[in-house]
């Protein structure tokens, strides 16, 4: 918003005498505030430019204009995008028109407007397509009532009915004849074969069935070129897993091993790299496992049980047998029967 400044005319009517100018009229703040609420921006702003006021009052008001103006713009465009992701298209058209009464110059509402017109434009097309597809699903439905119905065209009614099947035929193809052609121009070729397979169906046609088959054509491709690109992805991600394994089992963390092979088994389960990981994975978990066992047994010969134990048990974790139960079982029991004792002595020695 621009402050009001005196316009060359004024300032030659005042310089020359040639025009007296018209006492403003007095100014009521009440009211002004009033205008501002109701979002009447621009008579908030001529009544601010006409009024009598000092350089500070006006400036003061001018401030609480424009902080007044950002709070709304700011408002409406939230509102804005909430009723554009619901879909409210009544109730955001209603509300533009309103903001652009209060706010013609807003570039924040301009740029709302653009993609909110290409959504809107999208949407209703949408509806319209569904709805005319629904259409032809509904002649061809009717073709088999239509068909026998022809055997009694010499009736005023029968042919009447006929007739007006025919034209809804012919404008119906038509229809999904050329979205069929814009869907297929401009690449959604989903809805290029569905529209052009429609309107085949509903009236063969040899320009038609040519675009039917290049969509179908192309959507073969598409999905070619999607699979391929679905399968590298699966690729790569299966090798990044592979090479996280073997990382993973070079620096003895087994379970991390463990986990990235049974991702790569569920990624692509027909691989074979996983089980040859696997069977690597249990071949060096099998040698660990032995060495904590013997490093267990010759701690526990050598009356360092609780070392013993501390190894066992990362033994066992690993690989669960019997033996290895056994062996902490008896180290378990070794320790309990050793503190009982420990504890014993040291309640006698309180007692002397």
């Amino acid at each position: 918003m621009r402050r009001a400044r005196l316009t060359l005319a004024t300032v030659v009517a005042l310089a020359t005498g040639c025009a007296t100018l018209q006492p403003s009229a007095p100014f009521d703040v009440t009211i002004w505030r009033e205008q501002v609420a109701a979002a009447h921006f621009r008579t908030a702003e001529n009544t601010l430019t006409q009024a009598a006021l000092s350089e500070e009052q006006r400036e003061e008001l001018h401030e609480e204009l424009t902080q007044a103006v950002a709070r709304y713009e700011n408002d409406v465009l939230t509102k804005l995008n909430q009723l554009a992701e619901r879909r409210q298209f009544n109730r955001a058209d209603q509300l533009i028109l309103e903001a652009q009464a209060a706010l013609p110059r807003s570039e924040g509402l301009a740029r709302f407007l653009v993609d909110y017109q290409t959504l809107r434009a999208a949407e209703e097309r949408a509806y319209l397509n569904r709805l005319l597809v629904l259409r032809g699903e509904h002649l061809i439905a009717e073709r088999k009532h239509i068909l026998p119905l022809r055997a009694f065209a010499g009736s005023p009614a029968a042919r009447r009915h006929i007739e007006r099947h025919d034209e809804s035929v012919r404008e119906v193809a038509a229809q999904l004849a050329r979205q069929g052609q814009d869907a297929l121009a401009n690449g959604r070729l989903n809805n290029a074969v569905r529209y052009l397979s429609l309107a085949q169906e509903l009236s063969p046609n040899e320009e038609v069935g040519q675009f039917l088959a290049q969509a179908a054509a192309a959507q073969e491709v598409e999905r070619i070129r999607r699979a391929s690109a679905t399968q590298q992805a699966l690729q790569q991600t299966y090798d990044r897993l592979a090479q996280e394994a073997q990382q993973a089992l070079a620096s003895g963390d087994f379970a991390g091993a463990r986990n990235r092979v049974a991702q790569m088994k569920r990624l692509a389960p027909s691989f074979r790299q996983s089980d040859d990981l696997a069977a690597a994975i249990d071949t060096a978990v099998a040698l660990h496992t032995a060495e904590l066992m013997e490093q267990g047994d010759k701690w526990y010969a050598e009356g360092r049980i609780e070392r013993a134990l501390r190894v066992w048990r990362q033994a066992h974790e690993l690989t669960p047998t019997p033996q290895l139960s056994d062996r902490i079982a008896r180290a378990e029991r070794f320790l309990d029967r050793y503190r009982e004792i420990k504890n014993g002595n040291a309640a006698s020695d309180s007692a002397n």
